[in-house]
């Protein structure tokens, strides 16, 4: 758990050289599978029974590096995590009251997971760390629930569909769902004999929350920064520049970028794809200038 994962995505073991082995490894826990661990001094060990999980808390700027990474997305580490991206609150965070509800549902929240972290853990008998956990059935219904969904996400996979271009992620959907509702079942009871149908579908909906923003981040991650810049521009030409003409200084002085060459470069994608008309002389902010934009508010179809 980190909330520095630069320090990971940028660290040592995702070298170049060392990648394909950290994303196997990584893989391999996540499967569960024992681990062998070769060591100059202590020779090899195998560990069995361990089980494997990660929170990481990475910036935007180090996340789409590692969204993008061939190796990472080929070797199906990706796949293996809960990957999302909240709306920036940037501009919003005003100072506010404390939320009693909040604050008791986060207390009820903490004191239900310390519970269970206080637990014994399923042990192999005569051994320190080796697990064992028991098997949790899914009830008929909740099997049911979980094949019909594994049936359309799989679906959505095939040419056109929704998750074209997140098979990866998409493909293991389904398992996705079946282990978040034994988490969701183990908080409600750690004793239930079994996942019920309606945890099930809640399960879904979480997994078809994750499927989604593993789509669009896919997609994003692979956006080159001039069509994202263009973007921006174009987001704040519509929102929030009320004229009907633009200039390359003047978006730079009051625009989303402070370089007026980049600015100019955003504005001149904007122009080839129909945003912007040239229109050089124009008065923007109550002076003419010689390199100006009339704003098309309206793409016509």
């Amino acid at each position: 758990m980190t909330e520095e994962g630069g320090a990971l995505i940028g660290g040592h073991s995702m070298k170049a050289e060392n990648k394909l082995a950290t994303c196997a490894s990584f893989s391999a826990m996540w499967d569960g599978s024992p681990l062998d661990r070769w060591r100059a001094g202590d020779g090899v060990e195998s560990h069995i029974g361990r089980r494997f999980s990660a929170h990481i808390l990475v910036q935007p700027v180090a996340a789409e590096a590692l969204l993008s990474d061939p190796m990472a997305n080929g070797q199906g580490l990706l796949a293996r995590f809960l990957t999302c991206r909240p709306t920036s609150r940037i501009g919003t965070r005003l100072r506010m009251e404390k939320d009693a509800n909040a604050e008791a549902g986060i207390s009820r929240f903490a004191t239900r997971i310390r519970s269970l972290l206080s637990r014994p853990l399923p042990l192999k008998d005569d051994t320190r760390n080796e697990l064992v956990p028991p098997v949790l059935p899914l009830s008929g219904e909740a099997r049911d629930v979980l094949t019909s969904f594994a049936r359309e996400v799989e679906r959505a996979q095939a040419s056109g569909g929704h998750f074209e271009d997140a098979r990866a992620f998409a493909s293991k959907t389904a398992e996705h769902a079946a282990r978040l509702a034994a988490v969701l079942t183990v908080y409600a009871d750690p004793d239930a004999p079994e996942v019920t149908g309606e945890i099930m579908a809640g399960a879904t909906e979480l997994a078809t929350f994750y499927a989604n923003e593993a789509a669009r981040l896919a997609d994003a991650a692979i956006v080159p920064p001039d069509v994202q810049d263009a973007e921006r521009m174009r987001l704040w030409l519509l929102g929030s520049w009320p004229e009907a003409c633009i200039s390359a200084g003047i978006a730079a002085q009051r625009g989303p970028f402070k370089v007026t060459d980049r600015a100019r470069k955003a504005l001149q994608r904007l122009q080839g794809h129909g945003w912007l008309i040239e229109d050089n002389g124009a008065e923007v902010a109550g002076k003419p200038r010689k390199e100006a934009w009339r704003i098309v508010r309206e793409v016509q179809a």
